[in-house]
């Protein structure tokens, strides 16, 4: 007889053994109805629904969690935002400090050029 000992589903994966629940839903138009059926659909259901069997198997939403979760998109958006303008203003400063160096470095070129040509020029041939 041959066996193993191999556990083909990691322990932290319980969720993997959960039932998939799928729901599907009707949507009922109901274009001007009369009086007595509107005070009806918004009266809402004479009795309750008999409780799901599977209630313990579907997940819990909550509000506090899907703000909590957006709040923190936000803070991070805001971050990575004052980080990209930071940066950008950074390579902005060195654009304009090298451009400054740049027409230094010109004019000191321009003026050794004509100060070498007034030189070359004066000497006799």
């Amino acid at each position: 007889m041959l066996g193993n000992a191999l556990k083909f589903i990691h322990k932290d994966y319980w969720w993997y053994w959960q039932p998939v629940v799928s729901e599907f839903y009707d949507e009922l138009v109901f274009n001007e109805p009369t009086e007595f059926f509107y005070k009806k659909l918004m009266a809402g259901p004479d009795r309750q629904s008999p409780p799901l069997a599977m209630q313990e198997q579907l997940p819990t939403y909550s509000d506090v969690e899907v703000l909590k979760t957006l709040a923190r998109a936000e803070t991070f958006v805001k971050k990575e935002l004052q980080d990209i303008k930071n940066l950008l203003l950074n390579a902005d400063l060195e654009i304009y400090d090298l451009k400054e160096r740049i027409a230094k470095h010109t004019k000191i070129k321009k003026e050794a050029d004509k100060l070498g040509n007034s030189i070359g020029s004066s000497w006799p041939l």
